[in-house]
């Protein structure tokens, strides 16, 4: 087996060249997590949601601990990972890790405000009239963005120790002929890093097809105040579609179980730009004529 990777400890997160099993549980497993998804992204073109490794794959994406080598704590990470994993976790990496390396302001305005404002332009005329069916004709590109965003998260949660050890820093090395890279993560890095890669956002509203299966009110922190199944009719695929206000829902509601299907628009919630068009979470902004 070959050394693919390596992941450095520095700072106080180490200790006499040994690292604490509650830092390891939070950085090995979500990494583990990431390459599992890379492996599976390469080999289908998409990643699900909520899909794991098959079985017989996890050859292709297993990593095992190396010798613990001289320096800062670095943990060489050696397997047979299918070919070119490295290389395509660096460069999903790439963008957004430069991106955190500078100061970056995040726009702070609610997911509430984003889809009022969305609102008032559907009431206003000013929406464009974007259909699923447009939509979909990008595929590879949202599937692409879908599993970026997902591997994203993980890296994102395994650099999180640095929080509690905020003088410390996580490196991830990409070995490759082709392209090696190093990435390497501080607090400050890595809290701005949180922010681009989990920061929530409404995008444009589709007009999308479909039928509605169910809706409940939501209650606590759930975010919104109604929630149902909305079945695409082009895609045949459940959705999950928040409504925001008891207004909407009850008109909603008049369409609910109902076999004639309704035009509604709706916007996706999307992290770091992007979101599951198959599957994924909408928000309805208003009925499409």
């Amino acid at each position: 087996m070959e050394k693919q990777l390596i992941l450095t400890f520095d700072g106080s997160i180490i200790k006499e060249k040994t690292i604490s099993i509650r830092a390891l549980a939070y950085t090995l497993p979500h990494f583990q997590r990431a390459i599992d998804k890379t492996v599976t992204f390469s080999q289908n073109g998409q990643l699900a949601k909520f899909s794991t490794l098959k079985r017989k794959d996890y050859g292709l994406a297993d990593l095992y601990l190396g010798d613990f080598e001289e320096g800062s704590l670095k943990i060489p990470l050696i397997g047979e990972l299918l070919d070119g994993v490295g290389d395509k976790l660096g460069n999903f990496l790439k963008q957004p890790y430069e991106k955190a390396c500078v100061k970056t302001e995040i726009p702070r305005t609610s997911l509430n405000q984003q889809i009022e404002e969305k609102k008032s332009r559907l009431s206003s005329g000013a929406l464009d009239e974007i259909t699923y069916q447009r939509i979909s004709n990008q595929s590879d590109r949202l599937e692409h963005n879908f599993a970026q965003a997902s591997i994203l998260r993980d890296i994102s949660t395994m650099t999180s120790p640095l929080s509690t050890y905020d003088d410390s820093t996580i490196s991830i090395t990409t070995l490759s002929p082709r392209n090696s890279q190093t990435f390497m993560f501080d607090e400050q890095i890595a809290s701005n890093f949180r922010r681009i890669v989990r920061t929530k956002r409404v995008l444009e509203p589709i007009i999308y097809t479909g039928f509605l299966k169910g809706l409940v009110e939501q209650s606590g922190s759930a975010g919104f105040g109604f929630q149902g199944r909305f079945i695409n009719a082009e895609s045949r695929k459940e959705m999950t579609l928040h409504i925001t206000s008891h207004d909407d829902a009850t008109q909603l509601n008049n369409h609910n179980l109902g076999s004639d299907p309704i035009r509604i628009f709706a916007s996706p919630i999307a992290v770091y730009e992007s979101f599951d068009h198959l599957r994924g979470d909408i928000v309805f902004i208003g009925f499409a004529e």
